[in-house]
């Protein structure tokens, strides 16, 4: 499954000519609304400041509080809910999706109990993969932000 996003499309089609498989696009793995957010490079700084009073909220619990003209995390986890309890995501073999950064963390924050203890631990870089397994609560992450094969770091 992937984000109708143009770069979650692109990778999805490069997995899609490598393995044969069918690429679904579905609106809930789109990035987390940033609203007032959207855009800003991290050296606005003062704007950011309100992503973190958020951040912040949200890991103490406060999920109704919403990102500035965004998303709330309980919005998040409305969206993201359905898809991963769908039949077919469910009885699949194996399921890949394709998203973006801030819906990956909360998406790992909501519904994986052994999660980083802080949202932006949750962070994956781009191309690299986390590979969860179905329990009784949720999902266990059993490996975190792996590299693509190839890759080089330095």
């Amino acid at each position: 499954c992937s984000s109708p996003l143009l770069r979650a499309r692109q990778t999805s089609d490069v997995v899609s000519s490598e393995t044969g498989l069918p690429v679904r696009c579905t609106d809930r793995l789109l990035e987390v609304d940033l609203g007032d957010l959207d855009g800003r490079a991290w050296s606005d700084g003062r704007p950011w400041e309100a992503y973190e009073t958020v951040r912040q909220a949200w890991e103490g619990g406060c999920e109704d509080t919403p990102l500035p003209g965004g998303e709330s995390l309980s919005e998040v986890r409305e969206r993201l809910y359905p898809l991963l309890t769908d039949p077919d995501f469910e009885h699949a073999a194996g399921v890949l999706l394709v998203g973006h950064g801030v819906l990956f963390m909360s998406l790992l924050w909501l519904f994986c109990p052994n999660r980083a203890p802080t949202l932006q631990g949750n962070y994956m870089q781009g191309g690299h993969l986390t590979r969860l397994a179905p329990e009784k609560a949720g999902w266990r992450i059993e490996e975190f932000n792996v590299p693509p094969p190839g890759h080089h770091t330095g």
